[in-house]
């Protein structure tokens, strides 16, 4: 019902009473990461800060880590902290769940930026998509892995 009035208030550019509502709906003892997506979206909309979104992200990993549009938002934010290492940890279990899964994996060339600034996936991510991203040979968005 929280989730439900917040986006009637979202919908109403109330934008603070709809943060209001899903951070009740999120702070239920039954959780679902669709309501932690929305929240962070209207927290990204209101220009919160990107530290107190990630630690609610981190708080409730478990629930988040089972919807990518949510997980995809805390992997995001851990980047803008400069939680490098964690963000590819968490993209190398994402992509792992997609192939078992028989999914689709967006390759990732961005990540061997990140790992040229020092963190412990130096080396670039070479195999991290299944492509040699730290010569800019990549399969592109939207490629089946098998």
């Amino acid at each position: 019902m929280q989730r439900n009035l917040g986006i009637a208030y979202q919908h109403e550019n109330q934008l603070a009473k709809a943060i209001a509502a899903l951070e009740k709906a999120v702070s239920l003892e039954r959780k679902y990461p669709l309501h932690f997506t929305e929240l962070d979206e209207l927290y990204g909309a209101t220009a919160a800060d990107p530290e107190k979104r990630l630690a609610l992200l981190e708080k409730n990993h478990g629930v988040v880590a089972r919807r990518d549009d949510s997980l995809a938002r805390e992997i995001s934010l851990k980047v803008t902290a400069g939680k490098y290492d964690d963000a590819i940890q968490l993209m190398a279990v994402w992509e792992r769940e997609s192939k078992r899964r028989g999914g689709l994996v967006e390759c990732a060339p961005a990540a061997g930026p990140l790992a040229a600034r020092g963190g412990a996936a130096a080396g670039g991510a070479r195999g991290f998509c299944g492509c040699d991203c730290d010569s800019g040979q990549f399969a592109g968005a939207g490629t089946r892995v098998e």
